[in-house]
């Protein structure tokens, strides 16, 4: 088996792993919603049921929500600040 040869400069081939990870993450922060649909169609073409964790926004909402529901008053309050305002 041969080794894949040594580069010449080690820094500049991690500066650019770097840059990659690092447009790699942008992208997917960017286009996070089409990610997701394509790993759920990705998954149903393998046969695999698969749904993404929510993402850090869903289950703040998620979480208003449920406190909302449980404290109607607080909902009123807010909704008429919300009118106040706008």
């Amino acid at each position: 088996m041969t080794e894949a040869p040594t580069s010449a400069n080690p820094e500049r081939d991690k500066a650019i792993r770097t840059a990659y990870a690092n447009a790699t993450k942008r992208l997917r922060e960017e286009q996070r919603d089409r990610f997701r649909e394509l790993q759920i169609e990705e998954a149903q073409k393998l046969g695999v049921d698969y749904k993404p964790q929510p993402t850090k926004d869903e289950k703040a909402e998620a979480m208003l929500a449920a406190l909302l529901a449980e404290n109607p008053a607080l909902k009123a309050r807010l909704v008429d600040e919300l009118k106040q305002q706008g």
